[in-house]
């Protein structure tokens, strides 16, 4: 399994916090610019991954669990051809609402060593909590 894992403190309330990243089409708002073709539904999405101009990788994502004011957490499923889960676990530190952000995906010719495409998947990963700052 490859994780990545990104920690920020927020000054918004925690409930607001929560509330903004229990809305997908929300989800889309802290999204880099390498996601092209958002699309989103009550309770799904699907995007792609562009990598450099020489591939997209498609997705299908919903969420997988959520427990209020603490955690939200999506997965890929369906015809997506990157599987992951990206999760937000949020807790409070000094009137802050603190947020883990961590996107976990198996080992793949994707997410190998060797593949070029990994350095790009972490930069897309570690863009998620800029994108969330900006958002709320």
């Amino acid at each position: 399994m490859v994780q990545y894992a990104s920690e920020l403190e927020i000054n918004h309330s925690i409930k607001d916090v929560y509330n903004f990243l229990s809305n997908i089409s929300n989800i889309g708002m802290i999204m880099p610019q390498h996601i092209v073709n958002w699309t989103v539904t009550e309770d799904t999405c699907n995007f792609s991954i562009g990598f450099a101009k020489i591939r997209a990788y498609y997705t299908e994502m919903r969420f997988s669990s959520q427990i209020e004011d603490q955690v939200v957490e999506l997965e890929s499923f369906g015809k997506s051809e990157i599987y992951f889960n990206l999760r937000f676990n949020l807790s409070i530190k000094d009137d802050k609402t603190l947020v883990l952000i961590t996107f976990e995906t198996q080992e793949s010719s994707f997410a190998t060593e060797s593949c070029p495409s990994k350095l790009f998947l972490e930069n897309v990963i570690k863009s998620l909590p800029e994108g969330l700052v900006k958002s709320l």
